[in-house]
């Protein structure tokens, strides 16, 4: 590979926020080894021009690829076809990097061979400034319970990592290929599950690195969003499903890790579901998700039970506790 590290950014209409995010990839000591991938995803405000004129500024680093509107996982393929990075990692156009701290993973990837890489992430109230470094449960392990900086995976205790802190091995990528949906919101949750069956070592470095802008209602993390925008979390999560289900047998460690990723998806859509308005074709909804993981693992279903208390009160009385918790909320919001 010609780089170290390919930066992929999903690009719709991010005008207002996209020379920031760029600026943040700038600094001498590192553009020869940087490639940054702006993926155009079909914007309709000037988010292309801006593109050029940075691909403009520096051809060896930034890069325009330009699309028709595809949604964020089509973003993620395209770049991952052109990658001629090392390592491999994902910015969204509204967000940015820490200088300092791009600075120091791609310094550290120069030498690395871990299939996965985790660096922190800090939270950044859009409106205020605010901000709210990373909690994630592998920062506070390392440091305390692993003091290798590259750890085999057989090593370490599950964990739930999301994308803004994952750089992957992108010949690891290659080998094992995958395509994201089009069209279709929060396909980032099975970016971060796809690879997991073919990691092997993972290592840390506990310096920050992502930026993410948070607070802004139209972003589709908002749980307004999510309950707009329920038919791409149920999509999602059946595809998810779908895929766990044809998997080849995989070490027993990667089954563990992907099984509390797939638990934790399973509860998000739980919570949403549970936020719609009450009804009968709802509750038949979260009966037949969890038959559905049944059927095809009942490890699986052990762990999302495990993982989420609610879930087991559902079962233990056949769902019906469903119209109860509906009423405690209606009742809490009075």
């Amino acid at each position: 590979m010609s780089k170290i590290l390919t930066i992929s950014i999903a690009s719709y209409n991010v005008a207002a926020y996209l020379r920031g995010t760029l600026d943040s990839l700038i600094d001498p000591r590192i553009m020869e080894d940087l490639e940054v991938l702006i993926v155009n995803d079909g914007s309709r405000d000037e988010t292309a021009d801006i593109a050029r004129e940075y691909e403009a500024r520096f051809p060896g680093t930034f890069r325009l690829i330009d699309k028709e509107n595809g949604g964020y996982g089509t973003t993620v393929n395209a770049s991952m076809k052109e990658a001629r990075g090392r390592y491999f990692k994902l910015l969204d156009g509204d967000d940015w990097y820490r200088t300092e701290g791009l600075v120091k993973l791609v310094g550290f990837l120069r030498t690395c061979e871990a299939d996965l890489v985790l660096t922190k992430r800090t939270e950044v109230v859009d409106e205020t400034g605010e901000e709210f470094p990373s909690t994630a449960r592998w920062v506070s392990l390392y440091g305390k319970k692993y003091n290798r900086m590259t750890v085999d995976l057989a090593d370490l205790e599950p964990f739930i990592y999301g994308m803004w802190v994952a750089a992957y091995r992108t010949s690891m990528l290659r080998e094992h290929p995958f395509t994201l949906p089009a069209h279709q919101l929060y396909t980032d949750r099975l970016y971060v599950c796809y690879p997991l069956p073919w990691i092997r070592t993972v290592a840390f470095l506990t310096t920050e690195v992502y930026r993410y802008r948070i607070g802004r209602e139209e972003q589709s993390v908002s749980n307004a969003s999510r309950m707009k925008h329920i038919d791409d979390l149920e999509n999602g999560f059946d595809i998810l499903l779908d895929w766990y289900r044809d998997l080849p047998e995989i070490p027993a460690v990667n089954d563990e890790f992907l099984k509390l990723r797939i638990a934790r998806h399973y509860n998000g859509l739980l919570e949403i579901l549970i936020m719609l308005p009450a009804s009968r074709a709802n509750m038949k909804k979260i009966r037949e998700i969890d038959r559905k993981i049944k059927e095809i693992s009942p490890a699986l279903y052990k762990v999302c039970g495990q993982e989420n208390r609610m879930l087991r009160s559902f079962r233990r009385f056949g769902y019906h506790l469903y119209w109860l918790r509906k009423l405690k909320k209606a009742r809490n919001t009075v």
